[in-house]
């Protein structure tokens, strides 16, 4: 495991005998409300992996690995940055979010590329089926 600001995550999300997806191979802010929905994209890349790599296990999942790791980076690097301001630990940061209201919201609308769920270091593109 190596660290990733104050979180662990796992260096291979996998060995021999064993395949981690989810919470199970990296740590994000419960605040991002993101761990169920890693999960399932970590499903759906290890099973896409498994699909073109049939023959060779090994290749399939240095895939998934390889098409999980841009995605999971973002998300644990917008960890870091989102703890300092909803989990602050001095009182500057506090008063700050509550002047701004606590908690910014983003439009969820249907815009252009809605439909994406993710493209792997490798340039792979993670679609839902």
């Amino acid at each position: 495991m190596q660290r990733a600001g104050a979180k662990l995550t796992a260096t291979k999300p996998y060995s021999p005998r064993l395949v981690h997806i989810g919470d199970a191979c990296r740590a994000t802010s419960p605040q991002l409300g993101q761990g169920a929905n890693m999960a399932l994209l970590d499903a759906l890349a290890l099973a896409q992996a498994l699909e073109r790599c049939p023959e060779d296990l090994a290749s399939a999942l240095e895939r998934y690995a390889r098409m999980r790791r841009w995605h999971v980076r973002v998300f644990q690097w917008a960890s870091v940055l989102f703890t300092s301001f909803y989990q602050p630990d001095s009182r500057v940061f506090a008063v700050c979010h509550g002047l701004a209201g606590g908690a910014v919201v983003e439009d969820a609308g249907g815009g252009e590329g809605a439909g994406a769920v993710g493209v792997g270091d490798d340039g792979t593109s993670i679609q839902p089926r």
